[in-house]
């Protein structure tokens, strides 16, 4: 049965509609349900339309909203056997991480709408590292620096995330996501072809690479030359390496900013494909100065931080979002800010908790 769309307004009037806008044009071309957090209900953004089940932001008695509750509560998920199993586990066996605090300081956005990942940015998780240089690449883990630095479950458990909290200390709206970092290779752009075989380790079957997706993120600026790129990729479903269509680069991106242009933050792939396993080339239309951390990540949550200068957003995904996203052994969690409202850097602090079961 194909899943129903959500009310438009009912989503805009719990998040607001700049927040509603910035996820629905970022994720367009991203063929594959991303939870969306802060909403009571199981709403999965997909290439750019929300769907499941919103639990709010309607004129409802409190009867209607506890029995629409009750029937999430049935169609718990995860590797819990119940719920009741879960809280046990959270509780009496000690199995929930203590929260991984996040202090992070974007940078000024090239322009309204456009896209950056903090993985280099200061202050907590420290900064993490470039990644190597073309042809190996890094495949980053939960021990790699600029990580949350979590623990794998251990006895055969499996890891899953609890809640989430996000405070935007700054007056314009955001989108922060939560996302597996899986590998990067670092190109230098006045290389027109550069061969890629560093491979990642996780999510790497038919199916669990499907949202695997490749952006990019500026270590020196790119010049003014204006260029393509064109990326040959393996598939979600193991297929032979195939070639992506030829995409625009920004001109003149600045560091730590995504070199496409404003909504576009990531590589869109071909039309049959809803993720990719690995790239095997990078190549160049033209030759500029700069490089670019080129890497492949799994989206795990979207958090919409609403405009209100101070104000949190808690992310229940027990209770309320009732999304408990898998945490795989090894995941190096790292974040990324999409769909700017403002050119502004951005002050985000908040904490990402884990439990296993």
């Amino acid at each position: 049965m194909r899943p129903r769309l959500v009310h438009a307004h009912r989503l805009e009037r719990w998040i607001g509609a700049e927040c509603v806008e910035a996820m629905s044009r970022s994720m367009v071309g991203m063929r594959h349900p991303v939870p969306v957090g802060n909403i009571p209900g199981r709403v999965w953004c997909y290439d750019g339309e929300f769907y499941g089940k919103l639990v709010g932001g309607q004129a409802a008695g409190f009867a209607d909203y506890l029995w629409d509750y009750i029937a999430l509560l049935k169609n718990q998920r995860g590797g819990f056997t119940s719920l009741s199993d879960l809280i046990n586990e959270v509780t009496v066996n000690a199995k929930k991480q203590a929260g991984f605090h996040f202090v992070k300081t974007g940078v000024a956005a090239p322009a309204i709408g456009a896209s950056q990942t903090l993985w280099r940015l200061a202050q907590w998780p420290l900064a993490g590292a470039n990644a190597a240089a073309a042809p190996g690449g890094t495949i980053p883990t939960n021990a790699s620096t600029g990580s949350f630095l979590q623990k794998d479950a251990a006895g055969g458990d499996t890891l899953h995330l609890l809640n989430m909290f996000v405070s935007n200390s700054t007056t314009q709206s955001t989108v922060l996501m939560l996302y597996d970092y899986l590998f990067g290779v670092n190109i230098n752009h006045a290389t027109s072809s550069n061969s890629v075989t560093g491979v990642p380790t996780r999510y790497q079957t038919a199916a669990f690479a499907p949202g695997n997706f490749l952006s990019g993120n500026a270590t020196t600026a790119l010049n003014a030359t204006a260029h393509n790129i064109t990326v040959t990729y393996v598939d979600q479903d193991g297929n032979t390496a195939e070639a992506g269509s030829a995409q625009a680069i920004r001109v003149s991106s600045a560091v730590d900013t995504t070199p496409f242009t404003q909504p576009k933050w990531m590589y869109l792939l071909n039309a049959a494909d809803s993720g990719l396993r690995n790239v095997t080339n990078i190549s160049f239309s033209a030759a500029p100065t700069g490089n670019v951390d080129w890497y492949i990540g799994h989206p795990l949550m979207l958090a919409p931080c609403p405009a209100i200068a101070f104000q949190g957003v808690y992310i229940d995904g027990l209770n309320q979002t009732f999304s408990l996203e898998r945490i795989y052994d090894g995941a190096c969690l790292a974040l990324a800010e999409l769909y700017k409202s403002a050119t502004a850097a951005a002050n985000l602090v908040g904490y990402v908790q884990m439990a296993s079961g």
